[in-house]
């Protein structure tokens, strides 16, 4: 049994596709997935992310660690139903995409900046 694995389609490998597809054994169920490939955030995203949280939290005198719970907390809170039970969560920053990653980042300069935080101004 295979596990799913994303695999991004190109004008170039879309015959490989077809010819995989025409192949597939016609007594067995098959389940296609085909979706819209997302950019998973980026690496000078994640750099930008820890010196916003540095920045802010010596602003306001708490470690960089304690504004990443902080944040995270205050604007990737859901709720979600184990058990019958209602559980908070938390979004991981590490599985958010480059758009969900960018609106984090503005979410934070914003909730920030309500509390007199001036910016990165230079700092990046």
């Amino acid at each position: 049994m295979y596990k799913h694995r994303p695999w991004i389609l190109t004008e170039q490998n879309m015959p490989y596709l077809f010819d995989k597809i025409k192949g597939l054994d016609k007594n067995t169920k098959w389940e296609v997935i085909i979706q819209e490939h997302v950019k998973d955030r980026t690496l000078p995203q994640n750099a930008r992310l820890w010196v916003l949280y540095e920045s802010i939290g010596n602003y306001l005198g708490y470690t960089k660690d304690e504004m990443h719970d902080y944040f995270g907390h205050k604007l990737l809170r859901y709720q979600t139903v184990i058990n019958g039970e209602i559980v908070e969560r938390i979004e991981s920053t590490t599985k958010l995409k480059a758009d969900r990653m960018s609106w984090y980042q503005q979410q934070i300069e914003f909730t920030a900046s309500q509390m007199g935080w001036g910016g990165l101004e230079g700092q990046f």
